[in-house]
């Protein structure tokens, strides 16, 4: 038995999310089904974080064990000639079998991206949300700082969230281009639309329709506030997973400073 770890890149827009449903066409499930003929039998990945619907992934991890002898390499290459245009299998490595792409994770790096100018986008307009109001700057970067460090995020989560520990450490930046505002977020773990709402937060901030004050106080309360809306998804991307150099050989590890695209 050996036990194998992909990083993978998708489009979200036409999936249901990572996670095998049905009725829907998930992630999970079109890469399973394109690695089972090299297997020689069923795959069963378990990736680092379930992404929702319409959301995508510049650096996904997943593993799954098999007893085939073909390479890591093997897999990627015969997983890619089956895999639709918009998942790519971008690194497999061999991973010791204890290993666990979920469990073993130190942090997770989320970007969410926004288009702020009057026009909608036509290029990349899959991955930005259009935000056609007047945004402030300076309202946006105190907002975000709201949220940065160890803070109970109890308020800041879907209904649907049924996780005990909100209590987490967060690393958040947001850095304003013309006609763009990116935001970064780095931590252990993340509840359940937790980074839409963030972004949905600061954005209401900086158009001065919510004050810092009043986020402050939200977040006291542990109870999710009606006037902040759930950012779309279509503006979120998972980038990186970082792991132990001692879990995995060559292990990316994600820099304090992200870079902008």
């Amino acid at each position: 038995m050996r036990n194998l770890l992909l990083t993978l890149q998708y489009g979200g827009e036409r999936y249901c999310g990572w996670q095998r449903q049905p009725g829907g066409l998930s992630v999970q499930q079109a890469v399973e089904e394109a690695l089972e003929p090299i297997n020689g039998g069923p795959v069963r990945l378990h990736a680092a974080g379930r992404t929702d619907a319409g959301v995508h992934a510049e650096g996904q991890t997943a593993n799954f064990r098999t007893e085939s002898s073909h390479s890591p390499r093997a897999f990627l290459r015969a997983g890619n000639a089956r895999l639709p245009e918009d998942i790519a299998i971008v690194a497999a490595v061999e991973v010791p079998l204890e290993f666990d792409a979920r469990r073993d994770a130190r942090v997770r790096w989320y970007r969410y991206r926004v288009f702020t100018a009057p026009v909608r986008p036509v290029f990349r307009r899959e991955q930005l949300f259009h935000c056609h109001w007047r945004l402030d700057e300076e309202r946006g970067q105190k907002a975000l700082a709201v949220f940065r460090g160890r803070r109970d995020f109890a308020g800041m989560r879907s209904a649907q969230c049924s996780a005990k520990r909100t209590m987490l450490d967060l690393e958040c930046s947001l850095t304003v281009t013309p006609a763009r505002w990116t935001f970064d977020f780095q931590s252990r773990s993340f509840l359940h639309n937790m980074v839409r709402i963030l972004v949905g937060a600061v954005l209401e901030a900086a158009r001065g329709r919510i004050g810092v004050e009043e986020l402050e106080a939200i977040l006291r309360s542990r109870r999710r506030d009606s006037r902040i809306p759930t950012a779309p998804a279509r503006g979120l991307t998972l980038m990186a997973i970082g792991y132990p150099p001692e879990k995995v050989v060559g292990a990316w590890i994600i820099p304090i400073r992200p870079e902008v695209w």
